[in-house]
């Protein structure tokens, strides 16, 4: 993981308009799961912000993506038009 943060990571040309398709074709290309987000994550230093908030959103965006599919699977969340009501969001 050292080695594809210094050698790849940090050599990509990140911005706010990045895709986070850059990222992930970039870590399977190299062989790195997306699960090890959290190791890359910690491993790029906070000089690089725009790289460590594209990884973070990526985190955060895989970690919220997983509970509502979960909590799908197990029928708290619907399909409802309705989901964001008051009573909805207690659930959430």
């Amino acid at each position: 993981v050292p080695n594809f943060v210094q050698h790849h990571l940090l050599n990509l040309a990140v911005s706010e308009d990045t895709p986070v398709d850059a990222l992930s074709m970039l870590f399977h290309k190299h062989g790195i799961n997306m699960r090890c987000l959290g190791k890359i994550y910690a491993a790029v230093s906070a000089e690089h912000e725009s790289l460590r908030s594209l990884l973070l959103r990526e985190l955060v965006y895989r970690s919220l993506k997983s509970v509502v599919h979960q909590r799908l699977r197990a029928g708290v969340l619907t399909t409802d038009p309705n989901l964001f009501t008051a009573e909805a969001s207690v659930v959430l």
